[in-house]
This record gives C-alpha cells, sequence and structure tokens, in this order.
C-alpha cells in the first residue's frame, strides 16, 4: 500500500513541479527555506498557492514576496506544518508535503479527478 501511496505522491510533485518551473521562470522570487524533520524544503508562493522543491532555485531577479503574499503564505505553511506534524515518517518527505499542499481545499470529486487524469 506505502508503494502505492508513493507513486501518486510522486506523479503529484512533479506536476506541481512542472508549475513552479514556468512560475519561477517567469516571475523569480526567493524561497522560503523550511526544515521539516532536519530536511530543508524550498517553498514558492504563486497566485494564492505554495509550491514546493528539492532544490533551491536561484537568479539575480528573484524578489521578494509582498505583505499580502507573506500573510497568505503564512496561512498555508502553518497548515501544512499541523498536517506534516502527525507523520512522524520522513522517508519521500517532499512528495508528502506535495500531496498534502495537492489536498489542501479540494472536494473528493475533485481529488478523484485529478488521480484519475494521473493514470491516464
Amino acid at each position: 500500500m506505502q508503494k502505492f501511496y508513493t507513486i501518486f505522491r510522486t506523479l503529484i510533485y512533479d506536476k506541481q513541479k512542472k508549475f513552479l518551473d514556468n512560475y519561477y521562470l517567469n516571475n523569480p522570487q526567493n524561497a522560503r527555506h523550511r526544515r521539516f524533520f532536519n530536511k530543508e524544503v524550498y517553498l514558492y508562493f504563486y497566485e494564492g498557492q505554495v509550491f514546493i522543491s528539492k532544490n533551491l532555485l536561484k537568479s539575480k531577479n528573484d524578489k521578494p514576496l509582498t505583505a499580502k503574499d507573506k500573510a497568505d503564505f503564512t496561512t498555508i505553511y502553518c497548515y501544512l506544518s499541523r498536517n506534516l506534524t502527525h507523520n512522524k515518517n520522513v522517508y519521500n518527505l517532499e512528495y508528502k508535503i506535495a500531496g498534502t499542499l495537492w489536498r489542501r481545499g479540494k472536494d473528493f470529486k475533485s481529488l478523484y479527478a485529478d488521480l484519475f487524469t494521473f493514470i491516464n
């Protein structure tokens, strides 16, 4: 069963990473460095969503977040950290973070439709 979850979490991570790369290419911003289970991850905030990267994206043109975006990011980060502190398994952390962010604010129908597109 764990293998099954890992496959979907990997697909979710890869999909959101493509969105992140596109956003970053058009509008580079400073990463938010956060530690989960002594492992550093890099979070980015675009259009009301948080995206994760295993590696730091760096550009000479990185811009800081606006005050409103910082506040919105903090709200989502608090949700994420509360959710992950109940999960003691550090294995595949980036994929679990991507999965948690992907599920946030979606109903079952939307989640099911997304999962269906992953396997087709």
